[in-house]
């Protein structure tokens, strides 16, 4: 099950269409749902089943369901990370780049649209 904000969808959507081709359930909230495909219909045919946020608690009671938040940074996963390698967790702050260039209209690739933005900005 897949909660959070919407993100880039590349491998993500790889990694879920395997999920499915094992025969796999994909429960998804309709703002991470959307990082599959802003084409709700793609996000159908990929198999993703819609689920409100209110289900979360639900799906995460069941040992056989693995609950993912997607994020830009998940803090609590940095800090882990950097102790497990022996850096301290603990720091003033951090720099993160962001970059929008919005949904792209219906029947259009993401990827060209996002290049076409590059492009004219």
């Amino acid at each position: 099950m897949l909660h959070g904000p919407t993100m880039g969808g590349g491998p993500i959507t790889g990694a879920a269409r395997r999920h499915r081709e094992a025969g796999l359930e994909i429960l998804a909230t309709p703002s991470a749902a959307a990082t599959f495909s802003d084409d709700p219909g793609e996000v159908a045919d990929l198999g993703v089943v819609l689920v409100g946020e209110e289900e979360i608690p639900a799906q995460a009671a069941h040992s056989a369901t693995a609950v993912l938040e997607t994020a830009d940074v998940h803090l609590a996963s940095l800090r882990s990370s950097l102790r497990a390698w022996g850096i301290a967790g603990d720091f003033d702050g951090a720099a993160v780049a962001v970059q929008d260039h919005g949904a792209a209209p219906p029947g259009t690739s993401d990827r060209r649209y996002r290049f076409a933005w590059f492009r004219e900005t």
